[in-house]
């Protein structure tokens, strides 16, 4: 049923895509994206071959129809007000079957004019630098609109690893979200001063 909605998304928006080539063809790897719609977990997943368990808000739980259907594509719900020891056995247990994560760092959806003020949630780059995991950057560009003048563009770039990044897992994690914003030649600059290692 996903591949289904998924594919019908991609066909009413025209969604461009570029850069399949750099996503492995099995696991474990986390891939992170910019999120700004509600779309855009559906529309990455069906160009990724292996299946994408997305962390998502504990929140969208609370609908017996939603959570039937996240639950059904193996969605991770997640406490994003305090430490969700029960949601991060998940992930493991994802990543040490050779799973894929899907995670949408700044947390919910971020609007273009919001994107530096949200600092993305640490846990990431700790998950990453723990299990040794390369991580997948993928950048969804311009809006979701039909017969739109601009086209949703998803642009997957080139995976890396926390050895290239700070050892301190806020600025590590401010830096994985630079390297997506620049797959879609945005600048990335919050607005708080992230402490260096």
């Amino acid at each position: 049923m996903s591949w289904l909605v998924s594919g019908t998304l991609n066909c009413l928006y025209r969604v461009r895509v570029s850069g399949t080539a750099h996503v492995p063809q099995s696991g474990p790897f986390i891939l992170i994206a910019n999120h700004g719609h509600v779309f855009d977990p559906l529309v990455i997943h069906r160009h990724v071959a292996p299946w994408v368990h997305w962390v998502t808000k504990r929140e969208l739980f609370d609908n017996p129809v939603i959570r039937f259907v996240l639950r059904g594509v193996g969605t991770i719900p997640f406490n994003r007000e305090s430490l969700d020891v029960a949601a991060l056995r998940t992930i493991i247990r994802v990543v040490k079957e050779d799973g894929v994560v899907g995670i949408f760092p700044q947390g919910g959806r971020v609007v273009p004019e919001d994107r530096d003020r949200v600092l993305p949630k640490e846990a990431t780059a700790h998950l990453a630098r723990r299990f040794k995991l390369p991580i997948v950057p993928v950048a969804v560009a311009n809006e979701f609109r039909l017969f739109g003048k601009t086209r949703p563009h998803l642009i997957f770039g080139p995976p890396f690893t926390t050895d290239t990044l700070s050892l301190n897992d806020e600025a590590a994690a401010v830096q994985m979200m630079r390297v997506v914003y620049a797959l879609m030649d945005q600048p990335y600059c919050p607005d708080y001063e992230v402490p260096q290692a």
